[in-house]
């Protein structure tokens, strides 16, 4: 028996097997995203992206690929750590900065948003992968919804 006094305000160094715990969510996010939008808001744009690309997720309308999520989803199934105003925050910002668009199709009867990456934003990384796209750095106020064609 090892008689050492265990020093109990010491953090224990995590070993290598322990940094990433099975069943763990792994988010990657890019570095230039990041830097342009803040990282919280590039975590969103990164989680969207890898969510659109997955046929079994979302719903297409009129030709475009739709995430669909109350906040409290996106908190309980993609971003546990943070709060739900700050996921509203998050998701109000990227729309004012026209990086992402939304929609409810469902009107009154769901609280659910639905999301997509703006078409603006797709042309603008795909016009220089290697540059940041330009950010405005003032205060934002959450935008109002743009209506999707035929969901009326």
């Amino acid at each position: 028996m090892n008689d050492e006094p265990i020093d109990v305000n010491e953090p224990k160094p995590l070993s290598k097997s322990k940094l990433l715990l099975p069943g763990d969510q792994v988010i990657v996010v890019s570095t230039s995203l990041a830097f342009a939008f803040g990282l919280e808001r590039a975590v969103i744009l990164q989680q969207l992206h890898f969510l659109l690309g997955n046929k079994r997720n979302g719903k297409t309308i009129n030709g475009s690929r739709w995430i669909y999520n109350t906040y409290k989803q996106w908190k309980q199934d993609h971003f546990p750590w943070m709060s739900l105003m700050t996921i509203r925050r998050r998701f109000c910002e990227l729309e004012k900065m026209e990086a992402i668009k939304s929609c409810q199709p469902e009107r009154r009867f769901s609280r659910r948003k639905y999301y997509r990456l703006s078409d603006k934003l797709l042309d603008a990384l795909a016009k220089a992968p290697d540059q940041t796209p330009s950010v405005q750095s003032e205060p934002l106020q959450c935008s109002t919804r743009t209506p999707v064609k035929g969901s009326e």
